[in-house]
């Protein structure tokens, strides 16, 4: 990746279980992990996708370091700028990610793997969102071992 930026990576099929009857989604939590061959790659991307399409506003905020790092997006009451009662079906949750490299030196970048964690809450009276309320996990979806062949772009 000489001064370049990867391809988009869609990832889907998480495998989230249905909303709990009476609760709605109040955040997202996505996890990265992964490894720059020189400490370059910046992310570009990352971004939900529900139903296939980008909703919400892109979390980018990592220079990936040459030393195996994890990062977390998002957290248990951020819905990424989506409007709430929008994510109804947590199957239909994704997340896009995308890498820069603005150095213009030769890196690469190794995604080691990828999480996500749906947060829930029972929905308040008059179908508000009680976004203080104790917080439930949908599940977590993992995509494990993406090779390098799948992102590293030279």
């Amino acid at each position: 990746m000489g001064g370049g930026q990867t391809k988009a990576l869609d990832l889907t099929s998480f495998s989230f279980g249905s909303l709990p009857s009476g609760h709605a989604v109040v955040g997202v939590e996505a996890k990265i992990e992964a490894v720059s061959s020189a400490g370059n790659p910046e992310d570009l991307v990352v971004q939900l996708l529900y139903d296939g399409s980008l909703v919400g506003v892109s979390q980018e905020q990592t220079t990936w370091a040459a030393v195996e790092t994890m990062q977390t997006y998002g957290g248990s009451e951020d819905l990424w700028g989506v409007a709430a009662g929008t994510i109804e079906d947590p199957a239909l949750l994704g997340l896009r990610v995308q890498f820069i490299n603005k150095s213009g030196t030769n890196d690469f970048i190794f995604v080691d793997h990828i999480a996500m964690t749906v947060h829930t809450a029972p929905v308040a009276t008059g179908s508000s969102v009680a976004i203080g309320a104790a917080v439930g996990d949908v599940g977590v979806g993992v995509v494990p071992s993406i090779g390098a062949g799948d992102v590293g772009v030279n």
